[in-house]
């Protein structure tokens, strides 16, 4: 296995356990199993989706040296910490009233779903980007899905990507405040 697979595999892993030791600090462990258990999909998509980033990341960064390519990673690497703060933000309701936040707790729960899809969102677009940065550096890779995903109009895809999540974000948002979720 290559460095860059074990990496996002732990990245995967540690974005795991960070749901984890927050949930923990908030609740009992048998709460956090029965929450675990509700939300197990949007969790491991948002931990998958940033793991095979990091992995990209960490592939990239090996063969790119120059300014445009960084730049992009760059911005790749924002969408993840998105992405990671989409997937842990929610748990926040927990904690905000505590503090004298409870708008912000009430938001947060209320939105739930929404922060959640734009992590994951956040994660397709990312990893297009990733893609899309491989192939205009003309970077060897032996991945069958990113040799065949490069051959597509990446900039489209992204736009697609892009205009198909937020449609599922305000839909999720309406939903919302129709009282759903």
């Amino acid at each position: 296995m290559k460095k860059h697979h074990i990496i996002g595999i732990i990245a995967s892993f540690a974005l795991i356990g960070l749901y984890f030791l927050i949930m923990m600090l908030l609740a009992p462990f048998n709460l956090v199993l029965l929450q675990f258990k509700e939300m197990w999909y949007w969790i491991l998509l948002l931990a998958i989706g940033f793991g095979i980033q990091i992995g990209m990341f960490t592939f990239v960064r090996t063969y790119v040296k120059n300014n445009s390519a960084t730049k992009t990673v760059a911005a790749t690497g924002t969408m993840s910490t998105g992405s990671m703060i989409a997937c842990c933000a929610h748990h926040l309701t927990d904690v905000l009233p505590l503090i004298g936040l409870s708008a912000a707790a009430l938001f947060l729960q209320q939105y739930q779903t929404s922060l959640l899809l734009l992590g994951i969102f956040s994660n397709f677009v990312g990893i297009l980007l990733m893609i899309r940065i491989i192939k205009n550096s003309s970077i060897e890779t032996k991945s069958i899905i990113i040799n065949k995903f490069a051959n597509y109009n990446l900039s489209f895809m992204i736009k697609f990507t892009v205009l198909i999540g937020l449609l599922t974000i305000i839909i999720s948002i309406s939903y919302s405040i129709r009282g759903g979720f």
